[in-house]
């Protein structure tokens, strides 16, 4: 049960935060340090637990999209959050591991929302998260 409240929660925060786009801006600071702890946190060693590290990976990425106009409010978890996928993606994972595509739509939407021309180095570190693996 509890792992079924997870998952809409974290469908209802993706859902929420695509909708009113940057105006969750003032938000994000409420949720991410919890959607972060998930990421960190929760092991990867059942099928249910892998449900829920996807759908938090993908809403990573639909805050992210949503606050694009807004540079300065994830700079803050940038190098966390891509250094943990990082790890995840090279841990061994299958090929058809969910976490891959929603880990790679993470690194683009990233690429995005750094690609202002003052943001070089943070761009170049998307572009080396995408090389690796």
């Amino acid at each position: 049960y509890q792992r079924r409240v997870h998952g809409e929660t974290l469908n209802a925060i993706s859902i929420i935060s695509t909708t009113i786009g940057s105006d969750f801006s003032q938000y994000y600071n409420s949720i991410m340090p919890h959607l972060k702890s998930l990421l960190f946190n929760l092991p990867n060693e059942t099928s249910q637990q892998t449900n829920i590290r996807v759908l938090t990976i993908e809403c990573i990425g639909f805050l992210i999209s949503a606050i694009k106009d807004d540079t300065n409010v994830f700079n803050q978890d940038f190098h966390s959050i891509m250094n943990t996928l990082i790890q995840l993606q090279n841990s061994g994972l299958p090929a058809d591991d969910p976490q891959i595509p929603a880990i790679l739509t993470v690194y683009a939407l990233s690429l995005i929302h750094i690609s202002e021309p003052t943001r070089q180095a943070e761009i170049s570190y998307a572009v080396f998260c995408l090389k690796k693996k």
